[in-house]
C-alpha cells in the first residue's frame, strides 16, 4: 500500500481511493466504497480501477495521493519507474505517466474512463503530452502535501546519490529529473541545460554538515494548527537518515530563514489532524506530535512489544478478546485480553483512535 485518499464527500458518498502495488511491477489506483458504517467496504459496489500502470523496476513508486482543497481533483504522485538514474528517461517523456504528478476529476468520468481530465490541466489539447499530467520531471515523489490555505503543492524530492531537495510544484512545472538532481547537473554530470526547470527552494548534499544534513528527504506539511503560533504557515520536512526535522520559511521562490530542527529517529512520514496539528511517524510505529511553543517532536504513542510481537492498544476494556487478522481477513491469532500477550489495556493518550480500534 503506497497511499490512500478520502474523497472530500466521504461522510456521505463513502468513496476513498488507494494506490498500491498488487505485484512488484504494477501500480493500481483504485476507487472503493464503504457501507454505511464507513469502516467496511460495501460488497454491492465493485471497485473502480482508475489506473493500472506497469512498473519497469521494483522501486520508485511514489504513492502519496491527495484531493485538492479548492479544486476537489485527485492528485497522484508517480515515481520514475525505478532502477537508478531513470535509465528509460520516463520523467522527461511527456506521453508517459511515470515520473509525474497526475491530476484527475473523479466526479466527472469521461471517454470510457473512471475519471475525467480537468479542463485547466496544463497540457490539455497538446497531443505530445498525457492529458493527466499536472507536473513532470519527478524522481520519486514519496511524501508531499497540499497546503489547505494556499492550495500550493509542496514536495520533498528524494534525490539519487548526492542531493536532496524540497520544491514547490506549480501547475505545468518540470522539476528537471533526470537532467538535474536537487538543482545540480545529473545527466549529463556537467554542463546540463536547466532552463525552464522548477528549482528547489532548499537542497542539501549527503555530505553536508549539520544541521542541514541527511540522505533521504521526507516531505511534510505546512503547519496550520494554532494561528497565533510563530510557526503558522511554515513548512516542515525532515530526513529519514538523520531523523532531523526542519521548518522552512519561504516566499515561494527562495528560502528566507532557517527556523527550527528536532530529531525523530527513523523518520518515515508526516501527518496532520483535523485541527491542523502536526505529527511525525518513525519506523517501529512511534508517533510524535510536534507540539509546544517550539514545535519540538514529543512522542505521543508507540506500540507495545512483547515476545517479539508488535501490539496495539485496546481502548474498550469491556472487550473479552481480540482477533488478529491479515489484510485479506484471514485469522492469524487470537488471545484473551487477560494474558497480556498481544494486547495492552493502556489507552495511552490518543483517545481519538477509540472509534477506529473498537
Amino acid at each position: 500500500l503506497l497511499g490512500i485518499a478520502f474523497h472530500p464527500g466521504f461522510p456521505t458518498n463513502h468513496k476513498y481511493y488507494i494506490n498500491y502495488n498488487p505485484t512488484a511491477t504494477r501500480t493500481l489506483v483504485v476507487g472503493r466504497h464503504t457501507d454505511a458504517s464507513l469502516i467496511l467496504d460495501d460488497p454491492a459496489i465493485a471497485p473502480d480501477t482508475l489506473f493500472s500502470i506497469a512498473q519497469p523496476y521494483t522501486n520508485h513508486n511514489g504513492g502519496t495521493m491527495a484531493f485538492g482543497p479548492t479544486d476537489g481533483y485527485l492528485y497522484i504522485g508517480m515515481g520514475d519507474g525505478g532502477s537508478g538514474g531513470d535509465p528509460q528517461n520516463h520523467a522527461q517523456t511527456t506521453n508517459d505517466l511515470l515520473g509525474k504528478f497526475l491530476r484527475v476529476d473523479v466526479d466527472r468520468p469521461a471517454n470510457g474512463k473512471k475519471y475525467g481530465i480537468p479542463v485547466d490541466n496544463p497540457f490539455v489539447g497538446n497531443a505530445a503530452y498525457a492529458q493527466e499530467i499536472f507536473s513532470l520531471g519527478e524522481r520519486n515523489p514519496w511524501k508531499w502535501s497540499i497546503d489547505p490555505v494556499t492550495a500550493i503543492l509542496w514536495l520533498g524530492h528524494v534525490g539519487q546519490n548526492v542531493w536532496e531537495s524540497a520544491v514547490l510544484v506549480p501547475k505545468g512545472s518540470n522539476l528537471g529529473w533526470r537532467v538535474e538532481e536537487g538543482g545540480h547537473c545529473y545527466n549529463p554530470a556537467t554542463g546540463c541545460n536547466m532552463t525552464g526547470f522548477q528549482q528547489p527552494f532548499i537542497y542539501y548534499a549527503h555530505t553536508d554538515p549539520a544541521p542541514l544534513t541527511g540522505n533521504c528527504i521526507i516531505g511534510g506539511h505546512v503547519y496550520r494548527g494554532n494561528p497565533a503560533s510563530a510557526f503558522y504557515g511554515i513548512y516542515f520536512a525532515g530526513d529519514n537518515g538523520t531523523g532531523r526535522v526542519w521548518a522552512f520559511r519561504t516566499d515561494g521562490v527562495t528560502t528566507q530563514e532557517y527556523v527550527q530542527e528536532g530529531i525523530v529517529g527513523g523518520l518515515t512520514s508526516f501527518g496532520i489532524d483535523l485541527a491542523g496539528n502536526l505529527f511525525a511517524v518513525a519506523r517501529g510505529g512511534i508517533i510524535y506530535q510536534l507540539g509546544g511553543p517550539d514545535l519540538q517532536p514529543v512522542p505521543v504513542w508507540q506500540p507495545e512489544r512483547k515476545s517479539g510481537k508488535t501490539l496495539a492498544p485496546v481502548f474498550d476494556r469491556g472487550l473479552s478478546g481480540l482477533d488478529l487478522r491479515d489484510l485479506r481477513g484471514k485469522r492469524v491469532s487470537g488471545r484473551k485480553i487477560g494474558n497480556g500477550l498481544y494486547v495492552t489495556k493502556d489507552a495511552g493518550n490518543l483517545p481519538a483512535l477509540v472509534p477506529v480500534l473498537q
